[in-house]
């Protein structure tokens, strides 16, 4: 799942910076994996795909935080499938330059 909150209204009062930025965050719940092992592998996963194939891709002037939140069938994918459905996710949020 993919939530992604764009600032309309410009960034938030209290931000310093002068260009446009995209954050990401990552959400996994000890509900969705048990042992810390596991989320952990998750996340270090997602944050390698989103550095190598997502932001690269970023539309120029977008500011807006993103979260990733897992869920239980993604703790058994490969990385390439992990890559496949986080590519789709964010082209289906209109975030990336081109299409897959």
């Amino acid at each position: 799942m993919l939530a992604v909150r764009q600032w309309k209204q410009g960034r938030p009062a209290n931000s310093q910076l002068e260009t446009c930025y995209v954050r990401f965050g990552f959400s996994v719940s000890k509900k969705t994996a048990k042992r810390a092992h596991d989320r952990n592998k998750v996340k270090r996963r997602l944050r390698e795909i989103v550095r190598q194939h997502i932001v690269p891709r970023i539309k120029p002037g977008i500011d807006s935080d993103t979260i990733l939140t897992v869920r239980p069938p993604a703790l058994a994918q490969s990385y390439q499938e992990l890559l496949r459905d986080v590519q789709t996710l964010f082209v289906n949020s209109g975030l990336l330059l081109d299409e897959l």
